[in-house]
């Protein structure tokens, strides 16, 4: 009987350690969003459903960061019922990969919260093509060219380039302003491995995050 009790014990710790199922199963708990053509965000969509015989109350969607709203149709939902979770992403200021998550939380006794994610791809506000400049070891020390795309509402003005290596020319040419430039980038001359930081100035602010640097290596 004391091992019979003590098993139902052990069995009791072993359930209770167990994580705990979620009333509301969701169809999705992730979303990628990219700009469309237009520039228009698109929604993400979270659909979920009550698959108990009880209903159950969304009591909180808590966004990780103000850029994110949420918009339920309603709160409680029966046995059975479907419902979805729109969620609202406002780009402004940002640019690349950026990650974002929501808490919900339901009032089902016992029950976890379910955290959903949200990443929005998102056009680099200054995009370089190449990436970098590179020389390869024995290749000649001639001038190289990359050029930046804006891909910000009313385009970015950039007033100058340098170099924080003194012995890297550098020049800035714009090809169409606020919308496109090409900067011109000439090593020093010598076999000696060096590598520069090339340096953007932008006339006014810039959204936040925006990248104004790019390397020019020489191996």
């Amino acid at each position: 009987m004391k091992l019979y009790r003590g098993c139902l014990g052990v069995l009791g710790v072993m359930l209770a350690l167990l994580p705990t199922a979620h009333a509301l199963q969701w169809t999705a708990v992730e979303a990628v969003l990219r700009p469309q053509a237009d520039g228009v965000m698109p929604v993400a969509s979270y659909g979920f459903r009550n698959d108990t015989s009880a209903p159950v109350t969304i009591t909180q969607a808590v966004p990780s960061c103000d850029c994110t709203t949420i918009e339920l149709a309603k709160k409680t939902y029966g046995p059975g019922e479907s419902g979805v979770l729109v969620v609202r992403f406002d780009p402004t200021g940002r640019s690349g990969t950026v990650s974002r998550t929501i808490n919900v939380v339901t009032d089902e006794p016992g029950g976890q919260p379910q955290l959903l994610k949200l990443t929005a791809e998102l056009p680099e506000v200054l995009a370089f093509t190449p990436h970098d400049l590179r020389w390869a070891a024995g290749e000649k020390r001639e001038a190289k060219t990359l050029d930046v795309m804006v891909n910000a509402p009313g385009g970015v003005e950039l007033a100058a380039a340098w170099a924080n290596h003194p012995d890297f020319k550098v020049e800035l040419v714009t090809v169409t302003t606020r919308t496109h430039y090409r900067v011109k980038v000439t090593p020093p001359e010598g076999a000696k491995p060096q590598q520069a930081v090339i340096l953007l100035r932008a006339v006014g602010p810039v959204p936040a995050g925006t990248g104004l640097t790019f390397y020019a290596r020489v191996k």
